[in-house]
């Protein structure tokens, strides 16, 4: 093999291995992303936490059309500042202060997203009864210790 194919070689092998760096880097600081906005917003995910309701109360409950329009709208939102911020890490050149006004816009509609499914989160809990408050948190802990469960690593057992 002729010295320039080694160098080529090279190059493609540690341009390879940094990708690979790169990418578990990413995976190991980052959550995975998810395919609903459960880990966003509670309201999403209540209808869930209330299963232990009969399906009229459930109805009676929940979030109206107009609220899950609204909540919606509110997620594109955040999805198009999450591309943003994406987008300015990519530019070519880099522009710090693109990045820097993509983050601040994502926080903003975080923020909306927040304040919006925390009233409704209220709204719901202020109609629960107390037995129904205190089984509707029981559901909602072990969710939690069960997503928790799913996302820590399993520990490897020890080679003979």
């Amino acid at each position: 093999m002729s010295t320039r194919a080694l160098v080529i070689a090279l190059a493609v092998s540690a341009a390879l291995n940094l990708g690979l760096v790169g990418y578990l880097v990413g995976a190991s600081a980052f959550d995975p992303p998810k395919r609903t906005a459960a880990g966003l917003a509670p309201i999403f995910n209540v209808e869930r936490q209330m299963r232990f309701l009969d399906d009229d109360r459930r109805r009676e409950l929940g979030p109206d059309r107009d609220e899950r329009r609204r909540m919606r709208a509110v997620l594109r939102d955040i999805r198009r500042a999450q591309g943003e911020i994406w987008e300015a890490v990519r530019a070519e050149p880099f522009d710090p202060d693109a990045l820097a006004a993509a983050l601040q816009r994502f926080r903003e509609q975080f923020a909306e997203q927040q304040q919006i499914s925390h009233a409704a989160f209220i709204e719901i809990a202020a109609k629960l009864t107390p037995a129904e408050r205190l089984r509707f948190a029981e559901t909602v802990r072990h969710m939690e210790r069960r997503h928790r469960r799913e996302r820590e690593p399993r520990p490897t057992p020890p080679r003979p």
